[in-house]
């Protein structure tokens, strides 16, 4: 990867691609109505429950952050990453890796993610249901979903190739007899540095480590829309693309699509010689 992709015009358009108990966005914008519902648990039987990404809110805090300034700092940084991920397991591009570091510490900031009150966003959300809740009015109060869909778009306006999904996880590693699917709302990125379409996970609400690293997997088969369409229970198995067990306490999580209460075991996860589960 020399340099930033050209990025996207942010707000141009969106493409969404509805799943099963889900969405995959390649393309997000400021007002569009993103179906979240059960993904989050906002409410026991109202699945249809929709934010609003009011992203031009942010816009004035946002003016600095540009493919120029972020690939400016990246080469100001660079020989102390290189110093930093000398001795630690590392699979990612480091200019990827600084990249996405970026936008989770400006989602950080704008969404104040430390501040997290989750009984008052469930009290947003369900206050009134003819009013669709704005991703400004979360700030303090916000989960996977909306961390997700602002992290996408810092990504678009630098012009990295993402997808916000609001899907599923496993973290059981060994998906063991208890194992089940957690509702969760990730990013799904394209390395460009690697051929063969190499995808990276992108668990922005769920960081590494006290220091807040951004959370990046690398998944054992490309991931795309395609992966998950018309499936009902659908897993890819991901590794971590930096660290390991010694530094996270554990080394691979499942990513997809599915409903919470079904039982997920081996069959459900897309290998690379198969493609249906």
């Amino acid at each position: 990867m020399e340099g930033l992709l050209k990025p996207e015009i942010a707000g141009e358009y969106s493409e969404k691609h509805p799943m099963y108990a889900g969405v995959w966005m390649e393309r997000v914008s400021s007002g569009d109505q993103v179906e979240i519902g059960w993904s989050n648990y906002l409410a026991e039987e109202d699945t249809d429950v929709k934010i609003e990404t009011d992203f031009d809110y942010f816009e004035q805090a946002l003016e600095r952050f540009t493919p120029e300034n972020i690939e400016k700092g990246f080469v100001d940084s660079e020989q102390s990453l290189r110093e930093y991920f000398k001795e630690l397991p590392r699979n990612i591009d480091l200019r990827t890796f600084y990249t996405v570091f970026c936008v989770q510490k400006k989602v950080a900031e704008l969404l104040k993610t430390g501040e997290t009150d989750l009984l008052e966003r469930k009290k947003l959300y369900l206050a009134d249901k003819e009013k669709l809740t704005k991703l400004s009015e979360t700030i303090g109060k916000t989960a996977c979903a909306e961390r997700a869909l602002f992290g996408k778009y810092l990504l678009q306006k630098l012009g990295i190739e993402s997808a916000f999904v609001a899907g599923a996880v496993v973290s059981d590693e060994n998906l063991g007899e208890n194992a089940l699917n957690e509702a969760h709302s990730y990013i799904v990125i394209r390395d460009p540095k690697v051929e063969g379409g190499k995808t990276l996970i992108y668990d922005i609400a769920r960081p590494f480590t006290e220091m807040n690293l951004p959370a990046l997997y690398e998944t054992q088969i490309p991931v795309d829309h395609e992966t998950f369409k018309d499936k009902r229970n659908a897993l890819v198995e991901s590794t971590t693309a930096y660290l390991n067990r010694n530094y996270i306490g554990f080394d691979k999580q499942y990513f997809g699509i599915g409903s919470p209460e079904l039982y997920v075991g081996e069959k459900q996860v897309l290998r690379p010689d198969q493609t249906e589960p």
